[in-house]
């Protein structure tokens, strides 16, 4: 296992080569979901009798102290590990959620059988869903326990309060989330001064194994499979219409072999026509097709001249579909491929299905920063890309498109950029998406910004940035045969394999080693920087 004492983060406890627990946390969430930040104060372990003791004092804070948490990670000799925390608020706030949450991981999860211990003692037997789950497949839990290999079973207790859980492949999370507190409960609710917060979480191994097998000291492998074969999705950037394109910028969006722009059109904002005319020139300029996002639909007609390739109707929401604005908008765009897409994330689709009728096809937005912010939870996110795309496919039999795709929510706009994007960490986190994204038959993919603070191009032509020099080869594979490329450590590495080329991206902050040298691949190691 892998603690962080920074975070309070217990993350990829094991059974040999196999991951038995994604991740257990503590986290104050305030009345809008926001997550406080986290202050270590004292941290203390021991190790005696085959087992260990780490114990830590820290700070949940925004400004000033919110929650003291006193925390401990002990782990016996039968393999048993205990995760508790004590958590006394030192002043009066509202919170949303408060508490303790355990990450269980799909690819071991996924379809699985497991048996539920619910508060009244009652069990039952489920499945972990394979297909993305709209609503919470599991409900007042006490005890999880489901198999982990031939021999051995795992049972996660949950101590304190009654447990839920959800599918948070929905926002692109790599698992499912056992969290306190029932979301049917009031929310927000208050936390009073000197009130405490007191959860364990118990993990058993059934029968403690006499022996652990150990880890795989392999190299990093990568195995292609030219029988599975898709597509690489077309590949685009979204428009940046509210700064000016400089000369060298329309130049080099017409040569970096993109096969679109979005366009982002939202009628109820008093700049709709401005913008609407911002794109119409920027794509006569470089000669690039638009695909329109338009939400609040009140006037077809004044984009009827736009150079289109898809209209994205983002009016998924929650709430009742509105079929009648597709027969508004092929009245007048005909031919041009129309599809219902949510504006956030996978989450509003799957939840409000569109009828078919009418559409070519659906699709959603997405960003990785939902429910955490560190390095590791963004880099694992990429995996999920491959399920959301696949299960849009589910929904909807014909075309999928995933955009717009930022590297944080739209709600941060306001916010200072996230300055890994255009950093060796966001060109590793683009490939390893691009990769997964096709491996799920996405037809079209929508990145970031053309330019700007959220950009791919910067300001100065005689120094590309990291994602100008990476798109100016990725977006050329864009309608390439791509074969199925599985890394032996996909954490650590992603490979995407295509009939004209292909990268491997490093997804670590240490370098890989020689054993990723392998032909036909054209070699492109994108270390991470070094992050606490």
């Amino acid at each position: 296992m892998v603690f962080e004492p920074w975070s309070g983060f217990l993350r990829y406890v094991r059974l040999g080569d196999r991951e038995v627990v994604r991740g257990v946390y503590a986290a104050v969430r305030d009345e809008q979901w926001g997550t406080l930040g986290l202050r270590l104060l004292s941290l203390e372990q021991t190790q005696k009798d085959g087992g260990f003791v780490v114990r830590w004092y820290s700070e949940a804070s925004e400004g000033e102290p919110w929650l003291e948490w006193h925390s401990s990670l002990m782990g016996r000799a039968d393999g048993t590990v205990e995760y508790s925390v004590r958590g006394i608020a030192r002043r009066d706030f509202q919170t949303s959620r408060t508490g303790v949450v355990v990450l269980h991981p799909v690819k071991e999860c996924a379809g699985q059988p497991c048996v539920l211990g619910h508060s009244d003692g009652s069990v039952e037997s489920s499945f972990f869903p394979d297909q993305i789950s709209p609503h919470q497949p599991f409900f007042d839990l006490q005890s999880i326990e489901h198999a982990v290999d031939e021999a051995t079973r795992v049972r996660i207790e949950f101590v304190g309060e009654v447990f839920e859980t959800e599918d948070q492949r929905n926002w692109t999370d790599a698992s499912y989330k056992t969290y306190c507190r029932p979301l049917a409960w009031p929310r927000p609710y208050p936390v009073k001064t000197g009130e405490e917060v007191a959860h364990t979480v118990r993990i058993s191994l059934l029968p403690a194994p006499e022996t652990v097998p150990a880890e795989a000291s392999n190299p990093y492998t990568v195995q292609i499979d030219h029988d599975a074969r898709t597509t690489v999705p077309q590949i685009g950037l979204m428009l940046n219409p509210a700064q000016p394109l400089q000369d060298w910028q329309w130049e080099a969006l017409g040569t970096m072999g993109l096969t679109h722009l979005g366009i982002k059109i939202d009628q109820s904002q008093p700049d709709w026509q401005e913008t609407a005319a911002v794109a119409a020139q920027v794509a006569e300029g470089t000669g690039l097709p638009l695909q329109l996002f338009l939400r609040n639909v009140t006037d077809l007609q004044a984009l009827k001249g736009l150079p289109l390739c898809e209209v994205v109707l983002q009016e998924v929401v929650d709430g009742p579909w509105d079929t009648g604005k597709v027969q508004a908008a092929r009245a007048v765009f005909g031919d041009v491929p129309i599809l219902a897409a949510s504006t956030d994330n996978f989450t509003e689709l799957n939840r409000n299905r569109p009828s078919a009728e009418g559409l070519d096809g659906v699709g959603f937005a997405l960003n990785p920063q939902v429910h955490a912010f560190d390095d590791l939870s963004i880099m694992e996110s990429t995996e999920t890309h491959e399920l959301v795309a696949r299960d849009a496919r589910r929904i909807h039999p014909g075309r999928v498109s995933v955009g717009p795709i930022t590297f944080e929510p739209n709600s941060w706009r306001g916010r200072t950029p996230d300055a890994r994007l255009n950093t060796p960490f966001g060109a590793a986190w683009t490939v390893a998406s691009v990769k997964h994204l096709a491996a799920g038959g996405a037809d079209r993919v929508t990145y970031f910004e053309t330019h700007g603070p959220r950009g791919v191009l910067g300001e100065d032509p005689s120094q590309e940035t990291l994602l100008h020099q990476l798109f100016k080869r990725l977006a050329p594979l864009s309608g390439a045969v791509c074969h199925r490329a599985d890394c032996s450590h996909p954490l650590c590495a992603q490979a995407l394999h295509t009939e004209r080329g292909g990268f491997v991206a490093n997804l670590t902050n240490q370098p890989l080693g020689e054993a990723l040298r392998l032909a036909p691949y054209e070699i492109r190691q994108i270390p991470r920087p070094n992050h606490p």
